[in-house]
C-alpha cells in the first residue's frame, strides 16, 4: 500500500498568509468599529489561532509537547513581531505598535499552552 506523502506544516503556513494579507491591507478588512481595545483582541484571536495551529502541526508531526510548545509560542510570537515591523516600514499608513506586538505574543502563547497541554492530551482519552 502506497502512503500519501504528508504536507508538513501547510496548515501553519496557511494561517500565516492570510494574517500577513490582513495585516498589509491598507485599511483593515472589515474597518474595525469604534470599540475600545477591539484591534487588541483581534490581534490575539489571529495569534491564538497561529499558535494552536503551529504546535498542533508540530505536534501531528513527531514532536512532544513540550517540544512543540517551546518552538511554536516564541516562533508565533516572533512572526508578531515581524509583522509590526513590516507594517512599520514597508505598508504606510500602517503602523508598527507594541501594544499590538504583546496582544500577538499572548495570543501565540494562549493559543499554544491551549493545544499543547489542554487538547493534545485529551486524543490519547478519546481514541477508540
Amino acid at each position: 500500500m502506497l502512503m500519501k506523502p504528508r504536507l508538513p506544516y501547510v496548515p501553519t503556513l496557511v494561517t500565516a498568509g492570510v494574517i500577513l494579507g490582513l495585516s498589509v491591507c491598507p485599511q483593515p478588512v472589515p474597518p474595525m468599529p469604534a470599540i475600545p481595545y477591539l484591534d487588541k483582541a483581534a490581534h490575539f484571536a489571529m495569534y491564538l489561532v497561529l499558535g494552536a495551529v503551529f504546535s498542533f502541526d508540530c505536534l501531528r508531526n513527531g514532536q512532544r509537547p513540550r517540544t512543540a510548545f517551546l518552538l511554536s509560542a516564541p516562533a508565533a510570537a516572533a512572526y508578531g513581531g515581524f509583522i509590526e515591523l513590516l507594517q512599520q516600514w514597508c505598508f504606510p499608513p500602517r503602523t508598527g505598535d507594541w501594544a499590538d506586538f504583546l496582544a500577538d505574543a499572548a495570543g501565540a502563547l494562549a493559543g499554544t499552552f491551549i493545544m499543547t497541554v489542554c487538547l493534545w492530551p485529551l486524543r490519547k482519552k478519546h481514541a477508540p
